[in-house]
Protein backbone atom coordinates (compact mmCIF):
# COMPACT_ATOMS: atom_id res chain seq x y z
CA UNK A 1 0.00 0.00 0.00
CA UNK A 2 1.66 3.73 -0.94
CA UNK A 3 2.09 5.51 2.42
CA UNK A 4 -0.44 8.34 0.34
CA UNK A 5 -3.33 5.89 0.17
CA UNK A 6 -2.50 4.43 3.55
CA UNK A 7 -2.94 8.10 4.89
CA UNK A 8 -6.33 8.30 3.19
CA UNK A 9 -7.88 5.14 4.23
CA UNK A 10 -6.36 5.65 7.83
CA UNK A 11 -7.81 8.60 8.41
CA UNK A 12 -10.81 7.43 6.81
CA UNK A 13 -11.30 4.99 9.44
CA UNK A 14 -9.75 6.87 12.07
CA UNK A 15 -12.94 8.62 11.50
CA UNK A 16 -14.83 5.92 12.05
CA UNK A 17 -13.61 4.18 15.21
CA UNK A 18 -16.26 5.04 17.23
CA UNK A 19 -19.03 3.80 15.23
CA UNK A 20 -21.28 1.09 16.07
CA UNK A 21 -20.19 -1.03 13.49
CA UNK A 22 -16.54 -0.88 15.01
CA UNK A 23 -16.83 -0.78 18.60
CA UNK A 24 -19.52 -1.89 20.09
CA UNK A 25 -19.52 -5.67 21.05
CA UNK A 26 -20.49 -8.51 18.98
CA UNK A 27 -23.64 -9.76 19.09
CA UNK A 28 -24.62 -12.98 20.27
CA UNK A 29 -26.12 -14.03 16.93
CA UNK A 30 -22.01 -12.46 15.79
CA UNK A 31 -20.70 -14.46 18.51
CA UNK A 32 -22.30 -18.11 17.97
CA UNK A 33 -20.72 -18.01 14.46
CA UNK A 34 -17.64 -16.79 15.82
CA UNK A 35 -17.17 -19.66 17.84
CA UNK A 36 -18.61 -22.51 15.03
CA UNK A 37 -15.84 -21.04 13.15
CA UNK A 38 -13.13 -21.36 16.03
CA UNK A 39 -14.40 -25.11 16.65
CA UNK A 40 -14.36 -25.77 12.85
CA UNK A 41 -11.00 -24.91 11.96
CA UNK A 42 -9.67 -26.03 15.58
CA UNK A 43 -8.45 -23.21 17.11
CA UNK A 44 -7.44 -24.01 20.34
CA UNK A 45 -5.56 -22.64 23.47
CA UNK A 46 -1.58 -22.14 22.74
CA UNK A 47 -2.80 -21.46 18.36
CA UNK A 48 -0.86 -18.60 17.43
CA UNK A 49 -2.92 -16.29 15.13
CA UNK A 50 -2.18 -13.27 12.69
CA UNK A 51 -4.87 -10.88 12.31
CA UNK A 52 -4.86 -8.16 9.54
CA UNK A 53 -7.73 -5.40 9.83
CA UNK A 54 -7.91 -5.97 13.43
CA UNK A 55 -10.10 -2.36 14.00
CA UNK A 56 -10.98 -1.51 17.60
CA UNK A 57 -9.56 -5.38 18.67
CA UNK A 58 -13.52 -6.91 19.31
CA UNK A 59 -11.93 -10.23 17.50
CA UNK A 60 -8.33 -9.53 18.70
CA UNK A 61 -10.15 -10.14 22.15
CA UNK A 62 -12.19 -13.17 21.20
CA UNK A 63 -9.44 -14.57 19.84
CA UNK A 64 -7.22 -13.93 22.67
CA UNK A 65 -9.21 -15.76 25.20
CA UNK A 66 -9.56 -18.74 23.01
CA UNK A 67 -5.38 -19.04 22.33
CA UNK A 68 -4.81 -18.51 26.56
CA UNK A 69 -1.28 -17.20 27.74
CA UNK A 70 0.12 -20.38 25.84
CA UNK A 71 -0.84 -18.78 22.87
CA UNK A 72 -0.42 -15.61 20.74
CA UNK A 73 -2.45 -12.71 18.63
CA UNK A 74 -0.07 -10.34 16.63
CA UNK A 75 -3.11 -7.71 15.55
CA UNK A 76 -2.99 -4.89 12.94
CA UNK A 77 -4.60 -2.03 11.57
CA UNK A 78 -3.76 1.20 9.97
CA UNK A 79 -5.82 3.35 12.07
CA UNK A 80 -4.03 5.21 15.21
CA UNK A 81 -7.98 5.29 16.58
CA UNK A 82 -8.67 2.02 16.41
CA UNK A 83 -5.58 0.68 17.49
CA UNK A 84 -5.86 2.99 20.55
CA UNK A 85 -8.96 1.64 21.25
CA UNK A 86 -7.74 -2.17 20.79
CA UNK A 87 -4.86 -1.37 23.20
CA UNK A 88 -6.97 -0.19 26.15
CA UNK A 89 -9.24 -2.79 25.16
CA UNK A 90 -6.58 -5.22 25.60
CA UNK A 91 -4.01 -3.45 28.05
CA UNK A 92 -4.26 -6.75 30.38
CA UNK A 93 -3.78 -9.60 28.05
CA UNK A 94 0.12 -10.09 27.44
CA UNK A 95 -0.59 -12.38 24.69
CA UNK A 96 -1.53 -9.88 22.65
CA UNK A 97 0.58 -7.52 19.83
CA UNK A 98 -1.45 -4.98 18.44
CA UNK A 99 0.84 -2.92 16.27
CA UNK A 100 -0.40 0.27 13.70
CA UNK A 101 0.84 -0.20 10.84
CA UNK A 102 -0.21 -1.82 7.02
CA UNK A 103 0.38 -5.37 6.93
CA UNK A 104 2.43 -5.83 3.65
CA UNK A 105 4.84 -3.29 5.61
CA UNK A 106 5.70 -5.33 7.79
CA UNK A 107 8.93 -8.48 7.89
CA UNK A 108 7.08 -11.56 9.53
CA UNK A 109 9.19 -14.53 10.62
CA UNK A 110 8.64 -17.35 8.55
CA UNK A 111 6.40 -21.09 9.58
CA UNK A 112 5.23 -18.89 12.75
CA UNK A 113 1.48 -18.68 12.93
CA UNK A 114 -1.22 -21.53 12.74
CA UNK A 115 -3.95 -19.12 11.80
CA UNK A 116 -4.49 -16.36 9.43
CA UNK A 117 -7.55 -14.67 10.53
CA UNK A 118 -8.81 -11.85 7.90
CA UNK A 119 -12.27 -10.76 9.28
CA UNK A 120 -13.96 -7.65 7.59
CA UNK A 121 -10.91 -6.57 5.89
CA UNK A 122 -9.96 -8.74 2.73
CA UNK A 123 -11.60 -5.87 0.50
CA UNK A 124 -9.87 -2.94 1.82
CA UNK A 125 -6.42 -4.36 0.97
CA UNK A 126 -5.38 -2.50 -2.14
CA UNK A 127 -2.95 -5.00 -3.26
CA UNK A 128 -3.91 -8.28 -2.31
CA UNK A 129 -1.31 -10.41 -4.13
CA UNK A 130 1.33 -8.22 -1.82
CA UNK A 131 -0.84 -8.66 1.11
CA UNK A 132 -1.25 -12.98 0.85
CA UNK A 133 2.59 -12.72 -1.00
CA UNK A 134 3.74 -10.99 2.69
CA UNK A 135 0.85 -12.60 5.20
CA UNK A 136 1.39 -16.60 3.88
CA UNK A 137 5.18 -17.08 4.41
CA UNK A 138 4.39 -16.45 8.00
CA UNK A 139 1.96 -19.58 8.23
CA UNK A 140 3.09 -22.57 9.36
CA UNK A 141 2.89 -25.55 7.42
CA UNK A 142 -0.55 -26.92 7.24
CA UNK A 143 -1.52 -23.44 8.78
CA UNK A 144 -4.32 -22.06 7.72
CA UNK A 145 -6.26 -18.91 6.37
CA UNK A 146 -9.50 -17.90 7.07
CA UNK A 147 -11.14 -15.02 4.90
CA UNK A 148 -14.49 -14.11 6.97
CA UNK A 149 -16.84 -11.87 6.90
CA UNK A 150 -20.78 -11.47 8.01
CA UNK A 151 -22.54 -10.87 4.92
CA UNK A 152 -22.01 -12.27 1.95
CA UNK A 153 -19.77 -10.77 -1.11
CA UNK A 154 -22.81 -9.54 -3.21
CA UNK A 155 -24.28 -7.25 -0.27
CA UNK A 156 -20.70 -6.43 0.79
CA UNK A 157 -19.46 -5.49 -2.77
CA UNK A 158 -22.27 -3.19 -3.12
CA UNK A 159 -22.04 -1.23 0.35
CA UNK A 160 -18.67 -0.42 -0.67
CA UNK A 161 -19.24 0.30 -4.19
CA UNK A 162 -22.16 2.81 -3.07
CA UNK A 163 -19.98 4.57 -0.47
CA UNK A 164 -18.35 7.04 -2.57
CA UNK A 165 -15.52 7.11 0.15
CA UNK A 166 -12.23 5.59 -0.10
CA UNK A 167 -13.54 2.02 0.28
CA UNK A 168 -15.88 2.67 -2.94
CA UNK A 169 -13.25 0.29 -4.61
CA UNK A 170 -12.77 -2.05 -2.32
CA UNK A 171 -14.16 -5.09 -3.53
CA UNK A 172 -13.90 -8.82 -2.24
CA UNK A 173 -12.62 -10.43 -5.67
CA UNK A 174 -14.55 -13.08 -7.77
CA UNK A 175 -13.51 -16.87 -6.52
CA UNK A 176 -11.35 -17.78 -9.80
CA UNK A 177 -9.49 -14.29 -8.95
CA UNK A 178 -8.56 -15.58 -5.61
CA UNK A 179 -8.43 -19.25 -6.09
CA UNK A 180 -5.04 -17.89 -8.61
CA UNK A 181 -3.76 -15.81 -6.01
CA UNK A 182 -3.99 -18.26 -3.35
CA UNK A 183 -2.47 -21.05 -5.66
CA UNK A 184 0.81 -19.01 -6.46
CA UNK A 185 0.93 -19.28 -2.78
CA UNK A 186 0.69 -22.62 -2.28
CA UNK A 187 -2.31 -22.54 -1.13
CA UNK A 188 -5.51 -24.90 -1.24
CA UNK A 189 -8.52 -24.05 -0.74
CA UNK A 190 -10.24 -26.16 2.00
CA UNK A 191 -13.89 -24.68 1.79
CA UNK A 192 -15.84 -21.94 0.13
CA UNK A 193 -19.03 -20.23 1.27
CA UNK A 194 -20.64 -16.78 -0.29
CA UNK A 195 -24.50 -16.69 0.00
CA UNK A 196 -26.87 -14.11 2.70
CA UNK A 197 -25.51 -15.92 5.74
CA UNK A 198 -22.21 -14.68 5.03
CA UNK A 199 -18.76 -15.05 3.28
CA UNK A 200 -16.33 -17.80 3.90
CA UNK A 201 -12.94 -18.88 2.41
CA UNK A 202 -10.76 -21.21 4.58
CA UNK A 203 -7.22 -22.27 2.42
CA UNK A 204 -4.41 -24.21 3.73
CA UNK A 205 -0.73 -24.24 3.10
CA UNK A 206 0.49 -27.25 0.98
Amino acid sequence: MSQYLNKIKADFFDQHAEDSWSSIDYSEEEIGKLKKLVDRFGIISGSRILEPGCGTGRLTKFLANIVGKTGYVQAFDISPKMIAAGKRALREYSHVAIICDAIENYSFDRDSFDFIFCHQVFPHFDDKKLALATMIPALKQNGKLIIYHFEGSEWINDVHRKAGTVVMDDMIPDIKTITNLLSSEMMKIDCFEDNKAGYLLCATKV
